[in-house]
């Protein structure tokens, strides 16, 4: 939706300078004169043309930057999603702000981030669980086994050889 909004702007925008470039063009040389235009007046509006030409490509250039920096933004969203798919959930973190260090107002990377930042916690929170699940059990098994063995065995005689 918006890469196509962007391109109906490019699309709008190279129309209107076109325009502007014709009114020029038609100003200079207009149907109002009947005697043939001279030198002088061709060349005036060679000049403005020329004038005309590169106040365009200097906008389309700049369109040109914009549709860039969109499109590697969209890029960067694409890869940040696989990221969360894939449970790279750092990784996204990271892209995501790389997004929003360029594009402050991108409420998709705040989204991705958002998601991101939940996994991560999720993750850590089962992974503290885990590892006190893991304490607890080995704590068990060694009071467990600890107290068989310190308890006192003098009285029960070795079996002989």
């Amino acid at each position: 939706k918006k890469r196509t909004g962007i391109i109906i702007v490019i699309i709008l925008l190279l129309i209107f300078l076109l325009g502007i470039n014709g009114t020029l063009l038609a100003m200079r040389i207009g149907p109002e004169d009947t005697a043939a235009p001279d030198c002088q007046m061709l060349q005036e509006a060679y000049v403005a043309q020329r004038t005309v030409i590169k106040i365009q490509t200097r906008q389309i250039g700049q369109v040109l930057q914009i549709l860039q920096s969109e499109i590697l933004v969209s890029y960067r969203l694409a890869k940040g999603q696989d990221l969360l798919e894939d449970g790279k959930y750092d990784e996204a973190v990271q892209i995501y702000k790389e997004v929003l260090e360029t594009d402050t107002k991108n409420v998709e990377a705040y989204q991705g981030l958002v998601q991101a930042t939940e996994f991560q916690a999720i993750l850590e929170k089962r992974a503290s669980s885990h590892r006190e699940i893991q304490q607890k059990q080995h704590d068990r098994y060694n009071n467990t086994h600890c107290a068989c063995r310190q308890q006192d065995h003098s009285h029960v005689t070795p079996p002989h050889l």
